[in-house]
């Protein structure tokens, strides 16, 4: 992050991003599991100096800068420094987006999203259970600690092994949790799915098969 060259080269590669969207009004600028970093005793100082420089930068260009939250979980002071950057609350299993971290947010009055995953990495046929909690946990304390909305996330780590059908199941639960905080309808979110994107009755397999991994060895 000291390294003026470094900076420089992310600049030149949002500028480029920037050229093939001329329309965007908000943009992802990373920030997240800095762990090397975070190893040293100024961790705090080094990551707000960086991340604000990106934020500025940004900002420039007259685009709202987003960033994950998950270093700011740790220093939270850090907050009144970032606020004009969108937080990006994720977590990859159920309880992570929790009412302790969203309730922060909503008291240094800082702006953010949540972002709940699919379960689908290092998975064939998902986790949907554990995609079913994550969802419900970012909508219902999103909605209660004013988030500004939802980003349904998928992940790739250790190779993107899941199914495109197995992630269309999931966006279409994450986009019902989005609307109206629940997904109550599952019987007619399949119906739908089954005519109208797999054209043959596979929703309710996809999703049976989604929580083989709960018959799995710990």
């Amino acid at each position: 992050p000291d390294n003026e060259e470094a900076v420089e080269f992310i600049f030149k590669q949002f500028d480029e991003v920037l050229n093939c969207y001329p329309n965007c009004t908000r943009m992802t600028i990373g920030g997240d599991e800095p762990f090397e970093l975070l190893k040293l005793p100024n961790a705090n100082d080094i990551y707000l100096k960086h991340m604000s420089k990106v934020i500025e930068y940004v900002k420039s260009k007259g685009i709202t800068p987003c960033m994950w939250g998950d270093v700011v979980k740790e220093y939270p002071e850090t907050l009144d420094y970032l606020k004009d950057a969108i937080l990006l609350e994720w977590g990859y299993e159920e309880g992570q987006i929790n009412e302790k971290n969203c309730n922060m947010y909503k008291e240094y009055h800082v702006p953010y999203m949540v972002c709940p995953g699919t379960s689908g990495w290092l998975s064939f046929t998902g986790r949907m259970k554990n995609m079913l909690g994550n969802f419900k946990d970012a909508a219902a304390n999103g909605s209660t600690y004013g988030a500004l909305g939802m980003v349904i996330t998928d992940w790739n780590d250790g190779g993107a092994m899941s199914q495109l059908p197995t992630n269309l199941l999931s966006y279409a639960y994450g986009s019902c949790f989005a609307w109206s905080g629940n997904a109550d309808y599952k019987k007619e979110l399949h119906k739908y799915l089954d005519r109208e994107i797999f054209k043959l009755e596979l929703s309710d397999s996809i999703f049976d098969l989604g929580n083989y991994y709960l018959c799995q060895e710990k």
